[in-house]
């Protein structure tokens, strides 16, 4: 529901300093306006069955997992790629408007390289394996490799956050 994911979302940007809000917004029920101006954010709720594997991948959001019930092996490798690109991971579509125009932005922000993130980390990274059972809570930041194993039937909730930059709140007008 919205009001459970607003409440998660508000609390986890406020706590993380994700947001250009001020902590004066803690103190009283946030509007929509200051909520916006914290940041955005999702709450999804995964239902996975043993055996269930999510490849390679990296997100550009920064994340928060709840292992509700059953488990789950998160296995991490490498650092944090800098400033991951919504729609520049090997998991989404390659229509064609995403990729010229995250391509572009890529480029510019990486020197002039273009195409898309490669589906596995690179090889020689360092890679940690984290089981999470009922109760168990994981933070990855944006941009961390990470595949993920069912181990056991299980709940999870995924708390995804992207701070709010300077040109989304100039540009909000």
């Amino acid at each position: 529901p919205f009001g459970v994911e607003r409440s998660l979302v508000t609390a986890l940007l406020l706590d993380t300093g994700l947001g250009l809000g001020t902590r004066a917004v803690a103190d009283s029920a946030p509007t929509v306006a200051q909520t916006i101006a914290l940041g955005r954010g999702e709450v999804e709720m995964f239902c996975s069955r043993r055996g269930h594997t999510t490849g390679w991948h990296i997100d550009f959001q920064e994340n928060f997992t709840i292992q509700v019930s059953g488990a789950k092996k998160w296995t991490l490798a490498g650092k944090p790629l800098g400033h991951p690109l919504r729609g520049h991971t090997p998991h989404f579509p390659e229509s064609p408007d995403v990729v010229e125009s995250q391509s572009k932005a890529h480029a510019l922000g990486r020197g002039g390289e273009r195409g898309r993130i490669a589906s596995e980390p690179p090889p020689g990274q360092e890679v940690q394996e984290v089981l999470l059972k009922a109760g168990s809570v994981l933070y990855f930041p944006a941009g961390m490799w990470h595949r993920v194993e069912t181990v056991e039937d299980g709940v999870s909730l995924n708390v995804s956050l992207m701070g709010q930059n300077w040109a989304d709140l100039l540009s909000s007008g």
